[in-house]
C-alpha cells in the first residue's frame, strides 16, 4: 500500500528504464495543513524505493513526473 491515512490523490506514473516507475500524487497524509507534493520510486516488483514529500505552508501538487539522467525521479 502506498500513501497515508489521508486523502492522497495520484496524478501521473511514468515508467523507468529500470522497468519500475516514478508515481507523482499530492497528499494530505503527510501532516501538514494543506497538499504537499508525494513522490514515490517504485520497482517492477512494487517495493519502494525512495519517496520524498515537498511543500510549504500553501496547496502544492505535482502533476507529471519523469525519470531524471541519475536513474532517479522529479515531478
Amino acid at each position: 500500500m502506498y500513501g497515508g491515512s489521508a486523502r492522497d490523490v495520484a496524478n501521473c506514473i511514468a515508467a523507468t528504464s529500470d522497468s519500475g516507475f516514478v508515481v507523482v500524487w499530492h497528499t494530505y497524509s503527510s501532516g501538514t495543513v494543506d497538499a504537499d507534493v508525494y513522490i514515490l520510486r517504485i520497482d517492477s516488483n512494487g517495493d519502494t524505493l525512495w519517496t520524498r514529500t515537498y511543500g510549504g505552508l500553501f496547496h502544492d501538487t505535482g502533476e507529471s513526473g519523469v525519470q531524471t539522467p541519475d536513474g532517479g525521479g522529479r515531478a
